[in-house]
Formats: structure tokens, sequence, C-alpha cells
């Protein structure tokens, strides 16, 4: 996965920031593994300059996280 992205972003030459890598919030085969590690994954593309999606951005609310909504959203 680490190679990915710079490879894909070579291939685009100047378009890469049209070329989106998928991140799964809850971490089904993310790179980082999700969850409260999604930063991981969002370093590694922002390192090579291509954009990202996020899958599953209400893994906060499904999940009910502690200690309430709220504050678990705004961590």
């Amino acid at each position: 996965m680490e190679d990915y992205p710079r490879l894909s972003a070579n291939v685009a030459g100047n378009r890469k920031f049209d070329v989106y890598m998928g991140i799964d919030v809850f971490g089904r085969n993310t790179y980082g593994g999700g969850q409260w590690n999604v930063n991981v994954a969002l370093d590694l593309l922002r390192k090579e300059d291509v954009s990202a999606a996020d899958f599953a951005p209400g893994w906060v609310y499904e999940t009910k996280q502690p200690p309430d909504f709220q504050t678990a959203q705004n961590r």
C-alpha cells in the first residue's frame, strides 16, 4: 500500500490530485487500520499529494464511541 499512492501520482502526472485513494473508517482492508488511526493513511496520501475519499465517516455515530457522540466526533 505504501508505494501505491506514489505510483498512482506518478502515472497521473499533473493531475495527481485527481487520484483518490479510499480510506474505510471502519478499517476494512485500510492502511493504518482505520477508526482512530485514519490519520496514518491520510498522512501517507498527503505526503504523495493525492486526494482522499473517506468511506463510512459515520463510524463514530454507528459504533457509539464514548463518552458521547459530540465529544467523540470532535476528537
